[in-house]
């Protein structure tokens, strides 16, 4: 298996070994999976490794948080990989701009994975694919609805302009299982802005919702935001929250009841179904998509549940993967 590959376990350390030996002391390899430390990242890692069983090679450049595109740079150039596998919003950011100041180099094609909005952040990038960490609100408010006793048909959403595109289409996926999205827009500037957040969701629960759907925009999530307009607000929203990442689901925030994510190992799994194809395809990427998540995690916590008053079918909780008190 190749998880006895050394791993690198720091920019730093990598630097030091360039420095210290040449480039040909690097065994060749088919993979360079650039990524930050991280137990979900180690979870996808170990997904990937175990449907690869050694068909192909990788490498693994674990990067801090003070890492440059000229370091990665130096990395890429020096590698023989054939396809950069980057997971994180931070190394995404870093190849992307190795993209752009050295346009006229033949670089590895990128596959993205557990990043945010990838869709979006590479939009306008040639040779890249990859798999989204947005599991759609749909997936989410039909397991909602399957377990609920309430009615799951209004949901509503606060969400930036900029997300106007992401927002329709997940409206059109709703619609087709008779659940109405109701989406309230903030410019980018008033997101920045707490008290203009917690305005508009004032506003936005009088639209007599069954539900609210928080999407996973950290512009909207910042630590004076929840602080000062999500957490005061959750206090007297007693319905069902759909939140995209289990951390919003911790007790003390009081903020979401239902989590539903990637599960992180199975993405592993589909990030080596997109090396083998890829592989087939001489390494070339023919077509610019961004897949869904094939298996999510669902997560319910039962005491802020309890706290707003919200009932559930019991005998349909063993579907949940987490009950989280």
């Amino acid at each position: 298996m190749m998880g006895n590959l050394p791993r690198l376990l720091s920019l730093t350390m990598l630097l030091v070994f360039l420095t210290s030996f040449c480039s040909s002391a690097y065994a060749d390899v088919d993979v360079l999976i650039v990524r930050p430390e991280g137990k979900n990242f180690n979870d996808i890692v170990a997904g990937l490794d175990e449907e690869l069983d050694g068909e192909l090679s990788y490498r693994e450049l674990i990067i801090g948080s003070t890492a440059t595109s000229d370091q990665i740079y130096s990395v890429i150039r020096d590698d023989s990989a054939k396809v950069l596998v980057v997971m994180g919003n931070q190394p995404l950011r870093l190849i992307k701009k190795v993209k752009k100041n050295h346009p006229d180099e033949s670089l590895p094609p990128v596959v993205a994975v557990a990043a945010l909005f990838i869709d979006m952040v590479l939009a306008n990038e040639k040779d890249v694919t990859g798999i989204l960490y947005e599991v759609p609100a749909v997936t989410g408010l039909v397991n909602l609805r399957n377990i609920s006793k309430g009615k799951i048909q209004r949901v509503g959403v606060l969400y930036r302009e900029s997300m106007s595109a992401i927002i329709e289409s997940n409206r059109i996926y709703c619609e087709a299982e008779g659940i109405e999205l109701i989406g309230l827009k903030i410019s980018n500037k008033e997101a920045k802005n707490s008290k203009k957040t917690r305005k508009v969701l004032k506003k936005l629960k009088r639209k007599s919702l069954d539900a609210l759907w928080i999407t996973n925009d950290s512009l909207l999530l910042t630590k004076e935001s929840v602080v000062n307009a999500w957490i005061p607000f959750m206090s007297t929203f007693k319905k069902p929250v759909l939140v995209g990442v289990k951390s919003l689901i911790n007790s003390r925030l009081n903020m979401g009841t239902f989590a539903v994510f990637p599960d992180h190992s199975s993405l592993g799994v589909q990030t080596a179904g997109m090396l083998f194809d890829l592989m087939d395809n001489d390494w070339k990427i023919d077509e610019h998509r961004f897949d869904h998540p094939i298996s999510v995690k669902k997560y319910l916590n039962t005491s802020v549940s309890e706290k707003r008053g919200i009932k559930f079918n019991k005998d349909r909780l063993r579907q949940i993967d987490k009950l989280v008190e």
